[in-house]
């Protein structure tokens, strides 16, 4: 039954993300060539000021696709979780659980195609404008032939710091989206501003849990930063990026696991909530 969840969420949650990501797709080749291919010159200050309005506008549409991720995971889970909508949700026969699960998933593979297109927007804009060229393709792949045999050593431990960034950042993800759902939550045992209320607890909500983590990361950081002015004073550099990348380990599983715990915590009263607290009134 999950499996049916997650094709009629990714569907609905994809009515509203795809507009946008062809969208994006479609104007950042548009106002790169508009603005390459422009005289920019004093005689047309007319013209000048729409060329600032397009850069702006790319800057803006930018962030756009992300702010629009997190906006389309509030207004997704709160359509089917609280509203008129909520009814028929909680009349199929599935498991709190699974239902949780299904807005989560789409929302979390969602925000990351966010990314994508936000870095494949970036990629076309300065190749378009010419920041990109062949020369710095074939520059880039002679400098990183040239400084393999000396990174050869460390190969594995890049492909691992990549696979660590990944997994830390879907973690972290899907505790941010949880955060939306149990202020959602939280906000529907009202009877009234609801809305606001689920704001407030989100507010609070975060500030605590970046408060907490923060505190946490500071021991880890002082003896990061302990290691390195032993190494200084030591004079033995050899060490440096043993250091480095251990830190960089420690520091990102670390935070992977507060990120489950905080997920944990965040995922249990938003389960318990809809499943014997479930207000739709």
């Amino acid at each position: 039954m999950l499996g049916k969840l997650l094709k009629h969420e990714f569907i609905a949650t994809g009515r509203m993300y795809v507009p946008v990501f062809i969208g994006t797709l479609i104007l950042t080749p548009l106002l790169a060539l508009l603005i390459r291919f422009s005289d920019i010159g004093e005689e047309s200050n007319i013209f000048n000021m729409f060329l600032a309005l397009s850069i702006f506008g790319y800057i803006m549409m930018l962030l756009a696709v992300f702010i629009s991720s997190l906006i389309f995971v509030i207004i997704r889970f709160y359509k089917s979780m609280t509203t008129e909508e909520a009814y028929l949700t909680f009349t199929l026969p599935v498991k709190t659980s699974n239902v949780i699960l299904s807005k989560l998933i789409p929302a979390v593979v969602c925000m990351v195609l966010s990314f994508v297109i936000f870095l494949i927007s970036i990629f076309l804009f300065t190749l378009i404008m010419g920041a990109l060229t062949p020369h710095t393709f074939s520059d880039f792949w002679r400098g990183f032939t040239e400084a393999y045999p000396y990174m050869e050593d460390y190969s594995s431990t890049f492909i691992s710091m990549i696979l660590v960034t990944i997994l830390s950042a879907l973690v972290a993800l899907a505790s941010l989206v949880l955060q939306v759902y149990v202020s959602i939550a939280i906000g529907q045992l009202m009877n009234s501003h609801r809305l606001l209320t689920s704001i407030g607890v989100f507010i609070a909500l975060f500030f605590v849990i970046q408060l907490l983590t923060t505190i946490i990361s500071i021991p880890i950081q002082n003896d990061y930063m302990r290691d390195v002015m032993f190494i200084n004073e030591s004079g033995n550099y050899d060490r440096f990026a043993d250091v480095m990348f251990s830190n960089y380990f420690f520091s990102s599983f670390v935070g992977i696991a507060e990120n489950i715990v905080i997920g944990a915590g965040l995922y249990i009263p938003t389960w318990y909530i809809f499943k014997k607290k479930l207000n739709l009134e």
